[in-house]
């Protein structure tokens, strides 16, 4: 995994915990305003989009490594 490729990962993985901190926050009060009620779905539909671009770096950069050790035997 080359640093660039980590670093992503990184900050993909910090945007996501602090989506879901934010989620777990509206989802914790008792009533939400419409607009609040809007934003919770953005946050999800954020949330969930972080965490697909996660999967998919963690994934390239696994087919990358093992190509790597291929060619290296």
């Amino acid at each position: 995994m080359t640093k660039n490729t980590s670093l992503k990962i990184a900050v993909i993985r910090q945007r996501h915990q602090d989506l879901d901190d934010e989620v777990d926050t509206m989802n914790e009060k008792r009533f939400l305003t419409p607009s609040e009620k809007m934003r919770l779905k953005v946050l999800k539909v954020t949330r969930l989009k972080c965490k697909d671009t996660l999967n998919k770096l963690i994934r390239e950069s696994r087919v990358s490594h093992e190509k790597e050790e291929s060619t290296n035997e």
